[in-house]
């Protein structure tokens, strides 16, 4: 995920779990060994003058999670989200388990909320079974539930949808990016010929020579977008992407829908075989993408270009969001009062 940076577990037990951080933010994440069989992972981040700490959580089905260590005094601006596998019919399910009773107990006797019920969107679709459940849990802190929205988002391939809870707090003001305009990757044949095209057409009419004016210095754009990259965009694009994997990903998730709504064998089997279909274009667009990558690299005059394409391989060059600095009892996040930190402990052995 460009832009973020990944924190995976790293325990000898882990069911594969992983949380990202965005490189603007300070944060830290450690494994957290207090359930055995349930892979937790604690994120401390720092946004906003504000203090979060949010647990990813994975417990597998045949084991039942008791978040024993949580309690009143822990609880502050805390987030619980992942794969639960709690049953309860508090949020659609016909039986319990003791994962349920561990949850309803810390909903209880903390000031935690579970956010999901029985109205909420299931987002397991069990392929055996046929059903759709609610395995996923997300359990806020109660100041923050009045300021918190929740949605389930589209699915990305696996038989879980994924949540996104947004928490609504004052942010600071926000500045524009500027485009950057990439002329050494320009096609300036194109940009010449499309500008001959579009200026030709113009006819100037009456005499305000501002709507001339405005007239030429569009068609000057219009050529300069089509023909020339621009950087600092917020929309990325996966270099191996591209219309026809778009359009499947759509059908496999039309699929899904109609097998929600109509669990018959012929949807589950449209449903799986779009989605058999997804991940082979991938893999196929992400093989013929490295071929071409590949053999478009001159070693003879490319040095520069194979060197850098290396040490993105190897994360070199990967960008790591910042770590808190602890000073004693203090937890420093602000760039100014690190570079003040460092400065006069260097002064003090030089």
């Amino acid at each position: 995920m460009t832009g973020n940076t990944p924190h995976p577990c790293k325990c000898k037990n882990c069911q594969g779990i992983v949380t990202y951080i965005r490189n603007d933010i300070h944060g830290e994440v450690k494994a957290n060994s207090v359930a055995q069989l349930t892979d937790i992972l604690a994120a401390t981040v720092w946004f906003q003058g504000r203090k979060y700490t949010i647990l990813s959580i994975f417990n597998p089905p045949a084991n039942h999670y008791n978040p024993a260590n949580l309690n009143d005094t822990e609880c502050h601006q805390t987030i619980l989200a992942g794969d639960f596998n709690g049953h309860s019919p508090l949020w659609g399910y016909k039986d319990h388990n003791k994962t349920d009773k561990a949850l309803k107990n810390i909903s209880h006797t903390t000031n935690l909320i579970i956010l999901q019920d029985r109205d909420s969107p299931p987002t397991l679709l069990h392929r055996v079974h046929n059903t759709l459940s609610r395995p996923d849990l997300t359990i806020l802190l109660s100041d923050l539930h009045h300021k918190h929205n929740i949605q389930v988002l589209d699915d990305i391939g696996s038989d879980h949808l994924p949540i996104l809870t947004t928490l609504h707090q004052p942010c600071s003001r926000k500045f524009e990016r500027k485009i950057r305009w990439n002329f050494k990757k320009a096609n300036w044949s194109c940009f010449k010929e499309t500008t001959d095209n579009l200026l030709t057409a113009i006819k100037p009419t009456g005499d305000d020579p501002n709507l001339l004016c405005s007239q030429i210095t569009e068609g000057i754009l219009k050529a300069a977008a089509d023909c020339i990259p621009r950087g600092c965009r917020k929309a990325y694009n996966k270099p191996f992407w591209n219309t026809n994997i778009e359009q499947t990903v759509k059908t496999r998730q039309e699929a899904r829908k109609q097998m929600e709504k109509k669990p018959t064998i012929q949807n589950k089997m449209l449903y799986n075989k779009t989605s058999a279909l997804v991940k082979r274009k991938v893999k196929a667009a992400k093989k013929d993408k490295w071929t071409k990558t590949c053999e478009n690299l001159d070693l003879r005059k490319d040095g520069a270009k194979a060197w850098s394409l290396l040490n993105n391989l190897n994360s070199k060059r990967r960008r790591k969001n910042p770590k808190p600095l602890s000073n004693g009892d203090e937890t420093i996040i602000e760039e100014q009062k690190k570079a003040e930190v460092f400065n006069k402990y260097f002064s003090s052995v030089n």
